[in-house]
């Protein structure tokens, strides 16, 4: 079933169900309204009719029967009344004319209340009084309507009442399943545009709606997946294309040692040199291999599941790993003392912490300087690692964070890497919904920032 006819159906349904109940509700009340007019006209028939009862003895009839009887033939009767009355055993002892040989049916126990019954197959409503003389009953007063003209009319009405409800569900059917067509109009044009985007068409977007409603909203957020998933591909060619360069370069220097290594005979001491030049070219791939690794899990990483370990523990044990490098260069830490409260997840932390301060021990200068502080703002807490050192030409600041980047100034230097610890430290602080940024300030003062939120 299409969505619109099921939108259609469901709406039909609880329409269905709320105009059953309002054309009940009508019936009932017209049928109530209807019958209470008809008990109020015989109620006001048997007590008039009461008051012309004679009682002697066991004997009850009407005393003025003659003039009763000429009274009904001068008027016009348009719903004739039916008397009849009963001694209380249930004797009939008298009765209006036109009842001729019928007969009125008693109840008893006497029932109080207005009741339908039946006088020679036609339908009647019936009330049925007691006569009383000094507080000792003496028998009852049956007065009767017809109730065929009244039963007539609620006939009628349900009979309208059903052909209008159907009426009324074919045509709510109708302008629903219309109404609904036009409401999912909309998805039908994103079904189709999602259709027009194949798998090398992600430049494509869906047109955003008039209306700023759902649609608009899921028009919109999937303009934004298409967003992401393009910035995804366009981020994974390049870094299969720099990761296959990178790797390339190696493989194609071990092939040419190799190669001409086995041209003629060699030395020991050629050999060795040889084969510790490749063993480093291996190291070098393992290197990126294993950085390329941890790339890759880092996404796969959820902060929440992470130890949470104190900031100034992990700092410790960074510059506890850096300390042979630190003192070969004579590097002072200027530290600010962190707070104990301040926790991360360990595995990101580590990576943000271990690329950074590597590089602030790598590209300080002899005698040089290591800032750490950490700032507590309204929002945010913002750890600062700084260095003395070349700072960073302007021109490169925004590609420093990009995989396989190496600056001009570390190409000079000949300062050994891959370009890959700067871009990992940015997907750790990503992964921690933080910011990491650098900064240059005094003169040969270098310094990256992570901002952290505090909610």
């Amino acid at each position: 079933m299409r969505f619109k006819d099921r939108i259609a159906i469901q709406y039909l349904w609880a329409t269905a169900v709320l105009m059953a109940i309002c054309f009940i509700v009508v019936y009932l009340v017209a049928r109530e309204v209807v019958f209470a007019n008809l008990d109020r006209d015989l109620d006001y028939e048997a007590e008039k009719h009461t008051y012309e009862v004679r009682i002697q003895g066991d004997s009850i009839r009407f005393y003025n029967k003659a003039e009763w009887e000429e009274r009904e033939h001068r008027e016009v009767q348009v719903n004739p009344v039916f008397i009849q009355i009963i001694d209380r055993h249930g004797k009939v002892m008298d009765k209006s004319p036109n009842l001729k040989e019928g007969q009125l049916k008693a109840h008893f126990p006497p029932r109080t209340e207005h009741f339908n019954s039946e006088l020679n197959t036609q339908r009647i409503r019936q009330v049925q009084l007691a006569l009383k003389e000094e507080g000792e009953l003496k028998g009852y007063i049956l007065a009767a309507m017809s109730s065929e003209s009244a039963l007539s009319i609620l006939s009628g009405l349900a009979w309208v009442l059903f052909w209008v409800y159907l009426f009324l569900l074919l045509t709510l059917f109708f302008f629903s399943r219309q109404l609904a067509q036009r409401n999912i109009k909309p998805v039908e044009d994103l079904t189709q545009a999602v259709q027009g985007i194949g798998q090398h068409q992600f430049t494509k977007r869906v047109q955003l709606p008039k209306y700023q409603d759902e649609i608009y909203q899921l028009s919109q957020q999937f303009n934004q997946l298409l967003d992401r998933i393009e910035q995804a591909l366009n981020r994974e060619k390049e870094f299969t294309s720099d990761a296959s360069h990178e790797l390339r370069t190696p493989i194609a220097s071990l092939r040419g040692t190799l190669e001409v290594l086995i041209r003629r005979e060699r030395t020991a001491e050629e050999y060795q040199e040889k084969i510790k030049y490749c063993l480093g070219e291996i190291d070098r791939m393992s290197d990126i291999t294993d950085q390329l690794l941890t790339m890759a899990r880092i996404e796969q990483l959820s902060p929440h599941q992470e130890q949470q370990r104190p900031l100034s523990e992990l700092i410790d044990e960074t510059l506890k790993s850096l300390e042979k490098s630190i003192n070969e260069l004579d590097i002072q830490i200027h530290r600010q003392k962190e707070k104990e409260t301040l926790t991360l997840a360990q595995h990101q932390a580590q990576l943000i912490l271990g690329n950074i301060l590597g590089n602030a021990v790598k590209y300080n200068q002899p005698e040089g300087k290591i800032w750490i502080n950490l700032l507590e703002k309204a929002e945010e807490y913002q750890i600062e690692i700084g260095n003395l050192g070349k700072q960073i030409p302007r021109q490169e600041r925004d590609k420093i964070f990009q995989a396989f980047y190496r600056g001009s100034d570390c190409l000079e230097s000949r300062i050994k890497g891959n370009g890959l610890g700067l871009a990992i430290a940015k997907k750790a602080a990503e992964s921690l919904g933080a910011k990491l940024r650098y900064e240059a300030r005094a003169e040969k003062e270098n310094y990256f920032i992570l901002t952290l939120s505090k909610n």
